[in-house]
């Protein structure tokens, strides 16, 4: 009885951090909540979004598997080009001219929102970056 109970050695390695795709999801559903309340308050794309998006990068870089980390270098602009479709998708869908009006809120979006892009992915990938480096010393 006493050889069939496992001891810590047997127990599989503990991997710390979240999977790649949570960290993901977590930084579009933080985007898109705060878009939410940008549109409320009638702001469009605005501070609310973009500070939501620098908390979401800082997560994606932070807290995302270390086996995963490549994650954190790119994860930024594709969870940023999410949230801006998604949410302009989603606010101009009673538009008669869609199209027209989404291009617009889509190069809005892209220059108004510049800084928040660069500045976040600077900062997932810079915490990623400094995580490798630390990793392979």
């Amino acid at each position: 009885m006493a050889g069939e109970l496992g001891t810590f050695r047997d127990a599989p390695a503990r991997r710390g951090g979240i999977p790649w795709y949570a960290a993901f999801l977590l930084v579009i559903g933080l985007g898109l909540a705060a878009s939410i309340v940008d549109w409320a308050i009638g702001e469009g794309f605005g501070v609310t979004t973009g500070a939501a998006f620098l908390i979401g990068c800082l997560v994606l870089g932070g807290r995302v598997r270390a086996e995963q980390l490549s994650a954190g270098l790119v994860g930024a602009p594709i969870c940023y080009v999410l949230i801006i479709a998604i949410s302009g998708g989603v606010q101009l869908l009673g538009s008669p001219a869609y199209g027209t009006a989404f291009r617009i809120f889509w190069t809005f979006a892209l220059v108004s929102g510049l800084p928040w892009l660069l500045g976040g992915t600077a900062l997932s990938a810079g915490i990623a970056g400094l995580r490798m480096w630390r990793r392979r010393r």
